[in-house]
């Protein structure tokens, strides 16, 4: 294709008659034939879409735009430009070729897919420039580039001994920020569960009771605590993210059981008047079933010591004498 917009066709033209002698004569003629934009450029496709990964390095290429235009020379040259759609600036095109290139960072998380118009203009020089359009749909897909984050930095939770197996103690809550598999968290219980008291439903995150936790027939851990780690992990190829948070579950003990005498509750005791002072008059024996404070017993005399003529050992349950008897 000549890049001009006209031609010019020179022409000699004789005329000759048929006398004798014969007789002649020449002129020139020019004839200039010009170009006439007559016709739109065109895309074979008014719509087409791409996927790229948000990976993908500045300068990778994307797609080639091209359209057609039947003018010839200037009338049918076209130049491409991106119109709208490219939202921060992130894909560039080649005026000439209509190459279309990544031009900055992508992150799927803040825009998943540009719709990017694509304008095809023709060189005509005479004021009526014809053009074409087209959208290229570009999906951005996701990478797997953000870890689980948890709601909390840790978890801590009372439960009491008589909790119901399956009874809920915690739900842990993660998110990520990714789509897709990439989004999907797991949660596993990886230590501190090492007698199996709780268990954890992998895609809630909720804890719950796996077995008894009575602390009267069942051996616990000092203080009755203990400390999970949970893991939430994402379901990402070709390599999955994980995070992990503290859970501490105290449990804790409930007053089941009344204490219990270990004699007769009734007790007929004779002191003689030369009983020495603070000497022994009885040891109140008694235990109680529970665990911890609740297991713990305190004597004291509640009623009958109205002159404080006994004293009883509130942890002991000694009962002593403190004034001397006359009859």
């Amino acid at each position: 294709m000549r890049n001009i917009s006209e031609l010019t066709y020179n022409f000699t033209v004789m005329a000759q008659d048929a006398g004798i002698p014969v007789l002649s004569s020449n002129a020139t003629l020019s004839l200039r034939v010009v170009s006439v934009n007559e016709f739109t450029p065109s895309f074979p496709q008014r719509d087409y879409s791409v996927h790229i990964p948000e990976s993908i390095s500045n300068g990778s290429f994307v797609y080639q735009a091209i359209a057609t235009d039947l003018d010839c020379c200037l009338d049918g040259e076209l130049l491409y430009k991106i119109v709208s759609g490219n939202t921060g600036s992130k894909f560039d095109i080649d005026s000439k070729s209509g190459n279309v290139t990544v031009d900055d960072k992508l992150d799927r998380d803040s825009l998943a897919v540009y719709h990017l118009e694509i304008k095809a203009t023709d060189k005509s020089t005479g004021g009526n420039a014809k053009f074409a359009t087209m959208y290229l749909h570009v999906s951005i897909t996701d990478v797997n580039d953000n870890s689980p984050v948890f709601a909390k930095s840790f978890y801590y939770q009372k439960i009491s001994e008589t909790a119901a197996v399956g009874e809920e103690v915690v739900q842990v809550v993660a998110t990520d920020e990714d789509s897709g598999v990439n989004s999907q968290l797991v949660y596993t219980i990886v230590s501190g569960n090492e007698r199996g008291f709780f268990i954890i439903e992998s895609r809630t995150g909720r804890i719950r009771v796996n077995k008894e936790l009575d602390l009267e027939t069942i051996s616990h851990s000092q203080n009755y605590t203990y400390r999970l780690t949970v893991v939430a992990a994402d379901q990402g190829t070709p390599v999955a993210r994980n995070n992990s948070v503290l859970v501490t579950i105290e449990v804790q003990s409930v007053n089941e059981h009344p204490p219990i005498l270990l004699h007769g509750d009734y007790h007929l005791i004779k002191l003689s008047e030369t009983s020495a002072l603070n000497s022994t008059v009885l040891i109140i024996n008694a235990s109680d079933s529970d665990s911890a404070v609740d297991g713990e017993l305190v004597f004291v005399i509640s009623k009958g010591n109205n002159l404080g003529t006994f004293s009883i050992d509130s942890r002991t349950g000694k009962t002593e004498n403190l004034n001397k008897y006359t009859k």
